[in-house]
């Protein structure tokens, strides 16, 4: 009898097992092959693919307290990762415990993010004891979970030894201010921490006072974020007097935190003495003119502010005025957003004189106010000779035409703005003429919106003819007009030899079928433009498949808008057949929550079928269509085997129960989905208890599927809910 030879990765030669290695995924050998036994670690550690792991995703899956055990058993020993996500993945107290006895032992993980895990101050108390003694770890996430005041108190225990962590977020914890209490007495004796987010919790005046009496001997903390809580006029006191003396915090974020005129006096007092801060957020509190002064008094001599948020504070015409006073010798700040506030013409005139000696402001943010044709003026003045305000952004405004003229006028010699925002301002035709004008001879504007006013075809002609001789032009933005297919004509006949603009939007404009043509013959031979939005423009199946035609030779497009539209089952096939052979466009949109197209199970079936021979659609949009389970089938059909479609969605069609067994059944075998959409806010799937409980079964063997949205709008019973959504969070 011959002898029976035997193998195995325990006996075969180094080089043998490589080649072994080499047919499994790198995340296959993380997962199973550590710790089989010494002679495999040692092949592991050696094999060059495993050692350029550094860093691994697994957020939004379905890893809970037992994933968790299995992946601290390898970290223990594991000598290449470096940054590990484990976000939304029900690890709760146990698992949190595992990764803590994990990192005891672990010299090589810099980053760990644990936000959404239901953490409690009994986990928190796991990580903090390894925290202790733990040299390596940098950054750590526990947002989102409810850490609480005593689970807080662990981690500042820790944080008093810990030689290491430099980034620690807590937002949404329910910390209130013992908690903050706890932190702030570590804070006096850590000498690492650089940045803490504390937003979203519950800390008032008192734990502001224990923060700040922490901060006047901290010499490394730089970000301190506590936005989102009632800190109040008094709280922002204590801070304040902090800032007087500390050396080294630059970024303070207190948003909406119910601070008004008092508490930013005290922080103005605070600054002019303060030589580190650059970066201040005051945003939706309420300020107000007063409040504005006070800023005023101290942005005249401070050397160190470069950005100051001051939107949605109750900041009208006298507010601005201030700012502007101080603005004339301020030779620090840069960005200025006073979106969302009540200044109208003087404020902006105010703002423009200043801007006429400023030499530092490059981006500024006056949306939403109420600045009119001699606002506009007023501006246009200063951009003349203003030399380095790049970016501004006056949408939501009453410009309108005259006051575009204004605008154009000045853009005619300036060489330094970029961006312009002018949406929703009530220009027409003679406005954008005024700006195709200045666009012949302009140099630098890269990005123009012009969404939401009344430019019609005349308008786009104007505009159209500027684009001819444009050269730097990169983005127009014309959705919301009544641009018609005259207008698109226009454009169109320009995008043949234009080679800068790379991004139009045409979105809720009545360009039609006819409009849709001239576009669609020009981005034949087009080699610049990867962006078209055409959403909501009266297309039906004749337009798509003019666009059709044009994506068998356009070589440049990436992303396709079509939703609201009516290009029906006929359409989409016309679609389905130039994505055979179509090998650039990643972004396919014949829906969105708003409206679909009017597409079935046969128009689903065309598409599903181009799907098979596609390799390179990323992301297919199919909302609020008329497809039923058959549709629903056939898509499911494909997405067994496809493996370029990441995020797929069905929202707000009517498949039900059968058509999300047979999706259920795909995700079984898909490797590629990341997300699949089947609700929304305006509409379900029909879908009820059956049906969540097959996406429910599917998820079990499925780990590449992040998000599953399944809950919105659909017929799932809320007991049925909760327990799916226990089981597995990617469930929503």
């Amino acid at each position: 009898m011959s002898n029976k030879i035997t193998t195995s990765l325990h006996t075969l030669p180094v080089e043998l097992a490589y080649r072994i290695l080499d047919k499994l995924d790198v995340l296959d050998i993380f997962w199973s092959l550590r710790n089989v036994c010494t002679r495999i670690n040692t092949i592991v550690d050696t094999y060059y693919p495993y050692q350029m792991l550094t860093t691994l995703d697994l957020h939004h899956n379905q890893i809970g307290a037992a994933g968790t055990q299995h992946l601290a058993d390898v970290l223990r020993n594991n000598a290449t990762l470096t940054t590990l996500s484990l976000s939304n993945n029900s690890i709760g107290d146990a698992g949190a415990q595992h990764l803590a006895a994990a990192l005891r032992n672990n010299t090589k993980l810099t980053t760990l993010d644990l936000h959404y895990n239901q953490i409690g101050a009994t986990g928190a108390q796991h990580l903090a004891d390894a925290l202790r003694n733990n040299k390596t770890l940098m950054t750590l996430s526990l947002s989102y979970n409810s850490i609480g005041d005593h689970g807080t108190q662990h981690l500042a225990d820790a944080l008093r030894n810990n030689t290491t962590l430099i980034t620690l977020s807590l937002s949404s914890n329910s910390i209130g201010d013992t908690g903050a209490q706890h932190l702030a007495a570590a804070l006096r004796n850590n000498t690492k921490l650089i940045t803490l987010d504390l937003h979203y919790n519950q800390i008032g005046a008192t734990g502001a006072q224990h923060l700040a009496d922490a901060l006047r001997n901290n010499t490394t903390l730089m970000t301190l974020s506590l936005s989102y809580n009632s800190i109040e006029d008094h709280g922002t006191q204590h801070l304040a007097d902090t800032l007087r003396n500390n050396t080294t915090l630059t970024r303070l974020s207190l948003s909406n935190d119910s601070i008004g005129a008092a508490g930013v006096q005290h922080l103005a007092d605070a600054l002019r003495n303060n030589s580190t801060l650059t970066t201040l957020n005051v945003q939706s509190n309420q300020i107000g003119d007063a409040g504005t002064q006070h800023l005023t008094d101290i942005l005249r001599n401070n050397k160190t502010l470069t950005t100051l948020n001051l939107s949605n504070n109750l900041i009208a015409d006298a507010g601005a005025q201030h700012l502007a006073d101080a603005l004339r010798n301020n030779t620090t700040l840069t960005t200025l957003s006073l979106s969302n506030n009540s200044i109208g013409d003087a404020g902006a005139q105010y703002l423009a004189d200043a801007l006429r000696n400023n030499s530092t402001l490059t981006t500024l943010n006056v949306e939403w106010n109420k600045i009119g044709i001699g606002g506009a003026e007023y501006l246009a003045d200063v951009l003349r000779n203003n030399t380095t305000l790049t970016t501004l952004n006056i949408q939501w405004n009453q410009i309108e035409d005259d006051g575009v003229q204004h605008l154009a006028d000045a853009l005619q010699n300036n060489t330094i703005l970029t961006t312009l925002t002018l949406s929703n301002n009530s220009i027409g035709d003679a406005g954008a003429q005024h700006l195709a004008d200045a666009l012949r001879n302009n140099t630098t504007l890269t990005i123009l919106s012009l969404l939401n006013n009344s430019i019609g075809d005349a308008g786009a002609q104007h505009l159209a003819d500027a684009l001819r001789n444009n050269t730097t032009l990169i983005t127009l933005d014309l959705g919301g007009n009544q641009i018609g297919a005259t207008g698109a004509q226009h454009l169109a006949d320009v995008l043949r030899n234009n080679k800068t603009l790379t991004r139009l939007s045409l979105s809720h404009n009545p360009i039609g079928d006819d409009g849709t043509q001239h576009l669609a013959d020009a981005l034949r031979n087009n080699t610049t433009h990867t962006t078209i939005d055409l959403h909501l423009n009266q297309i039906g199946a004749t337009g798509a498949q003019h666009l059709a035609d044009a994506l068998r030779n356009n070589k440049t497009l990436t992303r396709l808008s079509l939703s609201n539209n009516q290009i029906g089952d006929a359409g989409a096939q016309y679609l389905a057949d130039a994505l055979r052979n179509n090998i650039t466009l990643t972004t396919l949109i014949l829906g969105n929550v708003f409206g679909g197209n009017l597409i079935g199970d046969t128009g689903a079936q065309y598409l599903a079928d181009a799907l098979r021979n596609n390799s390179t659609l990323v992301t297919l949009d199919l909302g609020s269509n008329q497809i039923g389970a058959t549709g629903a089938q056939h898509l499911a059909d494909v997405l067994r085997n496809n493996k370029t479609l990441t995020r797929l969605s069905l929202s707000h069609n009517p498949i039900g129960d059968d058509g999300t067994q047979h999706l259920a059944d795909a995700l079984r075998n898909n490797t590629t989905l990341t997300t699949l959409i089947l609700g929304n806010v305006f509409g379900g799937n029909l879908i009820g208890d059956t049906g969540a409980q097959y996406l429910a079964d599917a998820l079990r063997n499925n780990s590449t599927l992040k998000n599953l949205l399944v809950f919105f709008n659909n017929n799932i019973s809320s007991t049925v809910q909760k327990q799916l959504k226990r089981e597995d969070n990617r469930m929503k």
